[in-house]
């Protein structure tokens, strides 16, 4: 079979290619777990020093002050010791609990373990330069791509044979059935139509002959394909003259080299170099990706900081209602005492 090869760019995030999805996903959520954690702990701990000096007899009103701002405070330290641990950074804070600072030795092994690997990984992956198929087999087809379409010619020994084989190539069989209802041409009965597919489009034509090496340059891929076809040949009847002078010619054409150099002649294959070998040439497209987390990191930074000054806001205008509230319960109490003296004297 033979099919184009997809033309091979760096992508914006090509420095990220030694971690999938997944692993991403996983690490992203460890450190949000872990933060979460040891925030909880380190306020699990605080809360039992203040039982054990009394402080948990302050105002309830003021206790849930107190509260909500250390819990943002630990739990922005919290954020900062499990960041820098997976950066295999130290960090300047301290944690003041025994079980946090456990977790967070755990934490910081597993982050020097990942660190490593994904530094050798993507070391090797920017050294060694490595073209590997898209599609090296029938059953690729079906389990590994979903962007080309394949075909044969109807006419062929291969649809025959398609037909009569196991179930992956009956999936094969049953993917061309679906095209066709789409595109008539992945069964067309010209070679030549589907040839112009495979040279346009993203189109695979399952096709076997010592030919079609001849067909297409460096630019396709060739792959050999494992379909017992039939073969063509010349048959004399049974007891004839000419079978042994023939087959002698024969012999002697291929003998002679003469038939190798008709098949160079009419069939000429190209020559194809090998990829190249080395490291890596890192070019802008490579680090793009990387050099977009700085407006990404100064989004988040104006973000964090238009939060800061809303709650800022919010919080000095809480402040100023409750200071006019004190000041109107003093006031008022204050009233009512003038009031009460006033009351006192008339009645003298």
């Amino acid at each position: 079979m033979v099919y184009r090869k997809p033309k091979v760019t760096p992508h914006r995030w090509v420095l990220f290619n030694p971690l999938n999805t997944q692993t991403i996903t996983a690490i992203l959520g460890s450190l949000v777990l872990v933060t979460l954690i040891v925030c909880g702990l380190e306020m699990m701990v605080e809360r039992l020093r203040e039982e054990s000096v009394g402080l948990e007899e302050r105002n309830p009103r003021e206790r849930r002050r107190h509260a909500r701002r250390d819990w943002i405070l630990t739990l922005d330290r919290a954020l900062q010791v499990s960041g820098a641990a997976i950066l295999s950074e130290a960090s300047e804070l301290q944690l003041r609990s025994r079980p946090a600072r456990v977790l967070l030795c755990s934490w910081w092994l597993l982050s020097v373990v990942l660190a490593a690997a994904y530094s050798g990984t993507l070391t090797a992956f920017l050294s060694v330069t490595k073209e590997t198929r898209l599609i090296s087999s029938l059953e690729d087809l079906v389990t590994k791509q979903h962007d080309y379409k394949w075909g044969t010619p109807v006419v062929s020994s291969i649809f025959l044979s398609l037909q009569n084989s196991h179930k992956v190539h009956q999936d094969i069989l049953h993917g061309i059935q679906q095209f066709a209802m789409e595109d008539p041409d992945v069964l067309s009965e010209d070679l030549h139509v589907l040839t112009q597919k495979v040279r346009t489009e993203d189109f695979v034509l399952i096709y076997t002959g010592f030919y079609m090496e001849s067909l297409f340059d460096c630019a396709f891929e060739i792959v050999p394909v494992d379909i017992k076809t039939t073969r063509s040949g010349l048959v004399f009847p049974k007891g004839s003259a000419l079978t042994k002078p023939f087959s002698e010619v024969i012999l002697q054409l291929h003998s002679s080299g003469l038939l190798s150099d008709w098949t160079k002649k009419w069939f000429p294959r190209s020559y194809c170099p090998p990829p190249p070998s080395g490291p890596m040439v890192i070019s802008l497209l490579h680090v793009q990706g990387v050099l977009l987390l700085l407006p990404m990191g100064l989004g988040l930074a104006l973000g964090v900081m238009a939060a800061e000054k809303i709650y800022a806001r919010r919080r000095k205008r809480k402040m100023i209602e409750e200071t006019v509230d004190r000041y109107d319960v003093h006031a008022q109490n204050e009233e009512e005492k003038i009031e009460e003296t006033v009351g006192e004297r008339n009645d003298d």
